[in-house]
């Protein structure tokens, strides 16, 4: 009996692994990384003179779908998000966003239907954020921090200034350390 459950712990812990591996494997399909405002197209790889529907989905939810000889069907999620297909056969029914931003970020699956079956294309979009100009920070910086200085500068002479002129200047009647007297003396 002892045997048997730690049998069962072994396969319980191997068992637990496995499906916490599964769970955060990537999608089946393809990672695709692009940067936000850059034009997006994808490809369903099925290239049929045969099509009978192409269906396009984001997270499930259908955005496009096309039969040939029928006008096409735009979802309200395409036209909230502006996402369009191109309906050239050569570029393969591709799903087409001109200009990419956060909430085009998902997954993307092509459903295509023909005579032969059904096929489908997956597509994990990834919108990155471009990388920072760091060009322009370097200038602002490069062109701030000796203004600072500058100012730091001009203050503390004007303050020392001022506070020089209010004791006086150094005349030998306020200064009571007689070396200092007689070396401006000599001056």
């Amino acid at each position: 009996m002892e045997n048997f459950s730690r049998y069962l712990s072994i396969d319980g812990t191997l068992t637990v692994m496995y499906c916490m591996f599964w769970i955060f494997s990537p999608a089946d399909g393809d990672t695709l990384s692009v940067v936000a405002g850059s034009r997006v197209m994808l490809h369903c790889d099925k290239s049929s003179d045969e099509l009978q529907q192409v269906t396009w989905r984001m997270n499930r939810v259908q955005l496009i779908s096309f039969t040939p000889g029928r006008p096409l069907h735009a979802g309200e999620e395409a036209e909230r998000l502006k996402i369009n297909i191109s309906l050239s056969q050569s570029e393969m029914y591709a799903l087409v966003i001109e200009s990419a931003h956060k909430s085009h970020a998902g997954n993307y699956t092509c459903d295509i239907a023909t005579l032969t079956g059904v096929w489908e294309k997956e597509w994990e979009l990834i919108i990155t954020e471009p990388k920072g100009n760091w060009n322009k920070h370097l200038i602002a910086v490069a062109t701030v921090v000796p203004c600072v200085c500058f100012l730091i500068f001009v203050f503390t002479f004007a303050v020392l200034q001022r506070a020089y002129s209010w004791h006086g200047g150094m005349n030998p009647s306020v200064c009571s350390d007689p070396q200092i007297v007689d070396g401006l003396n000599k001056l």
